[in-house]
């Protein structure tokens, strides 16, 4: 009776344990699948997944965090702002590991006000700035999504620019 409990968990199990195979295309490109390409393709063994931490501005980025207090609020009229650089899905390729945001205010701050800058919903910032440009430093290459959020003294978002996403990749890959 036991063995027949444990099966639909087994069962449950298996597709996260998917092959996954890598090819080359006409063009020299690689490609990764979880169905072969040709009947002969075989697997292919990928290194462990890497996790970073929030680190020390976890702290910072948990105050801005949805469900904590209230919830975020798309750019209010009192504080209208958007980021002008890095632009929408734009791909920057480097080996500083830096990305520069820069941001348009159309209306100033409300007094007491500052711009916390994030970077894949952790702030970057340890403590609200007044800067309309950030260079945020040890920046990994791969897909993120840059923010900007207005909180007033306390803390409280008042406004959130929309986010952007970027691609940072080394130099010469496509």
């Amino acid at each position: 009776m036991r063995k027949l409990l444990f099966l639909p968990l087994l069962l449950i199990a298996l597709p996260a344990q998917a092959e996954i195979y890598r090819w080359v295309d006409a063009e020299g490109h690689a490609h990764y699948g979880d169905k072969a390409p040709t009947p002969g393709a075989k697997p292919v063994q990928l290194p462990p997944l890497q996790f970073i931490s929030g680190g020390a501005n976890a702290t910072a980025a948990a105050a801005l965090a949805p469900g904590k207090a209230e919830p975020p609020t798309p750019a209010i009229e009192s504080v209208m702002l958007s980021i002008v650089s890095p632009t929408p899905d734009q791909t920057l390729r480097g080996t500083d590991r830096k990305l520069s945001v820069a941001i348009n205010l159309q209306k100033p701050l409300p007094e007491g006000a500052g711009l916390v800058y994030l970077l894949d919903g952790n702030a970057r910032t340890s403590k609200p700035v007044q800067d309309l440009s950030y260079t945020m430093g040890d920046v990994d290459r791969g897909t993120h999504l840059v923010a900007v959020a207005v909180v007033d003294g306390r803390g409280k978002e008042l406004g959130r620019a929309a986010p952007v996403l970027v691609h940072i990749k080394p130099p010469g890959i496509n």
